[in-house]
């Protein structure tokens, strides 16, 4: 069974132990566990499934690189934390293929982590060799207990539970944080407990923060800037501020209004003071120095269709407009 994952494994640890042995070193020392693991292969239980096979195999093989690495100089702490990151590797590439499928067959992060759970335990943690038992739990979270675990009774039966707990059981938990999910467990089989309690929680999604904003105006300098050297952001936002003459002060002050036009216009902030100014009429003075067409300094048609679109936008029926056209 792991002569046909040996190619495999051999390209994705090599690596890991090449960073502290180097290249020859690393290569040597995998050829050698992969030997011992052939010498007692055959003495290792067989389960009922495929996946539960294959992981006592990877456990065996397991035991194997930490003898190993015992004998290249090691002390067990340090061979045990060897063989972690050794086991890291390869548990988080066995993690992507389950974690691909979820993201394109579900779309909610529950219904992810439903389903990436879901396949590991198809495969490789599958019944019978694996027994687990569904455990009642909210709308954010997968729980379960594992009852059986033949991974930890075959490092149990070796002695090696504390490797067992470093190189397999605490790959765990870095398995849920690239599942968007944060694991609590508090018993393990691996230490002797009853069943190993995986509680599967999503983590909480944080909110985009968003400036707030001044009355039409984001308090950002930048956005600040950019509104006064750009005249139509900011008339924009004179609109929103509710001042009906910034609009045209604006425009008079880019240029794209003269003085002269900016005159013409008069300005009511409630419908009570627009109808006063309709009532008043115009005086006979006023048409007298009024001229009959203001000039204007809008250097495009383009330019004065959007003063004039900008003009009428601000100009609505709550607050109407009188201009001289004699």
């Amino acid at each position: 069974m792991m002569r046909l994952l040996k190619p495999w494994l051999l390209i994705h640890t090599r690596p890991v132990l090449a960073q502290r042995f180097g290249r020859a070193r690393a290569k040597q020392i995998l050829e050698q566990a992969f030997g011992r693991y052939r010498t007692s292969a055959s003495n290792l239980r067989k389960e009922a499934s495929m996946g539960g096979n294959v992981m006592v195999h990877c456990a065996a093989l397991t035991a194997e690189l930490y003898h190993v690495l015992l004998v290249e100089g090691l002390d067990e702490q340090q061979a045990r934390a060897q063989t972690a990151k050794v086991t890291a590797v390869i548990y988080d590439k066995m993690a992507k293929l389950p974690w691909l499928i979820a993201r394109i067959s579900a779309r909610s992060p529950i219904a992810r982590l439903k389903r990436a759970t879901t396949i590991f335990r198809k495969f490789p943690f599958s019944p019978p060799a694996y027994l687990m038992q569904d455990v009642p739990s909210d709308k954010q979270s997968v729980a379960f207990d594992v009852k059986r675990c033949p991974v930890a009774e075959y490092f149990k039966q070796q002695g090696l539970p504390e490797l067992c707990a470093e190189s397999f059981c605490s790959l765990d938990f870095s398995l849920a944080e690239k599942w968007g999910a944060q694991l609590e467990r508090s018993t393990t089989l691996a230490a002797g407990d009853a069943c190993c309690d995986f509680r599967w929680r999503l983590k909480p999604i944080e909110k985009e923060r968003i400036p707030k904003k001044r009355r039409g105006l984001y308090k950002s300098p930048f956005v600040r800037r950019k509104n006064l050297h750009d005249p139509f952001r900011f008339c924009s936002t004179a609109l929103l501020t509710g001042k009906r003459s910034s609009i045209f002060d604006a425009l008079t002050k880019h240029g794209m209004i003269s003085p002269q036009d900016r005159a013409l216009f008069r300005f009511a902030d409630s419908p009570v003071e627009a109808f006063s100014f309709l009532k008043e009429g115009l005086s006979e003075a006023m048409e007298a120095t009024s001229p009959a067409f203001a000039s204007t300094v809008t250097c495009s048609a383009h330019l004065e269709q959007k003063c004039a679109h900008a003009a009428a936008d601000c100009c609505g029926p709550t607050a109407p407009i009188q201009k001289v056209n004699t």
